[in-house]
């Protein structure tokens, strides 16, 4: 129960509308990298068997995602032009993603991390769980 509470905490920060600026990510994710490594303990985190509904992993995935949020109407590496003020906005967040990528990159292990849990994920049977 503490675990989901915490990790609910770190869900609330992020997961909110409107959703934070990617300047907001990056300025926590300068302040504490080890949060990525955190949860990513946190997303590997067995979920056992006598407690089937335990979320802490999967939230912990989805704050993952949060902290690296692309937006849905830009495309990497197109060129999207608009006015000048807002175009500084859409530079300014554009920029911040891609500091907060270059901390994620420069975490020991990322790869193999992501492979991990998406194994972890993959390999769950609902089955077994339901039992």
């Amino acid at each position: 129960m503490a675990q989901e509470s915490a990790i609910w905490t770190v869900h609330g920060l992020l997961c909110r509308a409107p959703p934070p600026s990617q300047q907001f990510c990056l300025n926590i994710l300068q302040h504490n990298p080890e949060i990525i490594d955190l949860l990513f303990e946190c997303a590997l985190d067995p979920r056992p068997a006598w407690y089937p509904e335990k979320q802490v992993d999967s939230i912990a995935c989805e704050a993952l995602v949060l902290f690296f949020r692309v937006s849905l109407d830009s495309v990497p590496g197109v060129s999207v032009f608009v006015e000048d003020a807002l175009q500084e906005e859409v530079d300014a967040e554009w920029t911040a993603l891609v500091e907060s990528l270059k901390i994620l990159t420069s975490r020991k292990d990322w790869v193999e991390k992501i492979i991990a849990v998406w194994k972890k994920i993959d390999d769950e049977k609902w089955q077994d769980l339901k039992q």
